[in-house]
């Protein structure tokens, strides 16, 4: 059993837990040199390289169609350091929908 585990307590899935109260979210930039945009039949994919190479993430525009594909792929993730990791996705967009 985790030891700040209680039976009251959620899993945790939802909160961010850091080691220590000074802990901040370490935030992973996309880098720019490492988009690379891709013309296919449908539409146009753009893959996007992160910080960490176990991040991955490929969005497809499709022709024709009101939205976007997003395939956000995680893993292997380290675990040589003995620490965990808690891996967010935070879109912001100027579109008003509802």
């Amino acid at each position: 059993e985790v030891p700040s585990s209680r039976a009251d307590q959620n899993s945790g899935a939802y909160v961010f837990r850091p080691s220590t109260p000074e802990e901040k979210l370490k935030l992973m930039n996309a880098s720019p040199s490492g988009a690379k945009f891709v013309d296919t039949s449908v539409g146009t994919e753009v893959h996007v390289a992160f910080d960490a190479p176990w991040i991955r993430q490929v969005t497809r525009i499709l022709k024709g169609q009101p939205y976007v594909e997003i395939e956000y792929t995680i893993g292997p993730i380290p675990i040589d350091d003995g620490r965990g990791r808690e891996i967010v996705n935070r879109y912001i967009t100027p579109i008003k929908s509802e």
